[in-house]
């Protein structure tokens, strides 16, 4: 498990994400962990490089190109995929396609403006990370309203995480450099505290949470219709 996945899956649950449905997806799931803490119902993770010590189904494939058939799922979850992702609204029109009218899409990435402490690595860990568009320094709500198709409604949350963007690269020593196990207790805490701030749009925030519902009974296209 990473040190990212244990935090988000804390996040999450605080800000009650949780699987509403009996079919749920987690696109770009790596092992599983979050579907895993809910074991009712069908709980399926996709991923380009699938963990060998998956906790869920898994499948390895391409998340523009879902080999599902249409509306099958009930929930979506794309937890900070979409900054890796060339075209992004291939990426969405893909996860709208197989999400059931009515159905959820919760799709989560780094905010616009997000600075770690010290800031001046920032850059460099963005890189780290994967996020490497030229000029990336993520995403707003704007931007993101911008990729959506019609035919969807979508309304926004945020989670500043001052905690852990000030303690950051000292967490990320302790699950690499010592141990996850003993690291996990300072993860919980610190995701913990942050919670305070939860909701809040701080000048520095950390993750941009979309909640995008599909409308209507038809398949989404991009020529405006429903």
């Amino acid at each position: 498990m990473r040190l990212g996945t244990y935090y988000r899956s804390r996040v999450m649950q605080y800000m009650g994400i949780v699987p509403r449905g009996g079919y749920v997806l987690d696109v770009g799931s790596f092992d599983g962990y979050y579907l895993s803490l809910f074991p009712h119902g069908v709980r399926i993770g996709v991923d380009l490089h699938v963990s060998p010590a998956a906790r869920i189904p898994m499948v390895c494939a391409d998340a523009c190109a879902l080999p599902f058939p249409d509306e099958v799922f009930d929930t979506i979850y794309a937890f900070d995929v979409i900054e890796h992702v060339r075209n992004k609204t291939a990426f969405i029109d893909s996860l709208l396609r197989v999400l059931k009218p009515g159905g959820l899409l919760v799709l989560s990435t780094p905010h616009k403006g997000m600075r770690l402490f010290p800031a001046s690595l920032t850059a460099r860990t963005h890189w780290q990370w994967g996020h490497r568009e030229p000029g990336y320094d993520g995403y707003g709500p704007e931007e993101i309203a911008a990729l959506l198709p019609p035919g969807v409604k979508v309304t926004f949350r945020f989670w500043p995480a001052p905690c852990l963007l000030k303690t950051y690269f000292l967490l990320r020593f302790c699950w690499r450099k010592v141990s996850p196990v003993l690291a996990k207790p300072l993860v919980f805490l610190v995701a913990w505290c942050d919670k305070r701030w939860k909701d809040r749009r701080l000048a520095n925030t950390f993750m941009l949470v979309a909640h995008i519902e599909k409308q209507g009974s038809s398949p989404i296209n991009r020529e405006g219709n429903v």
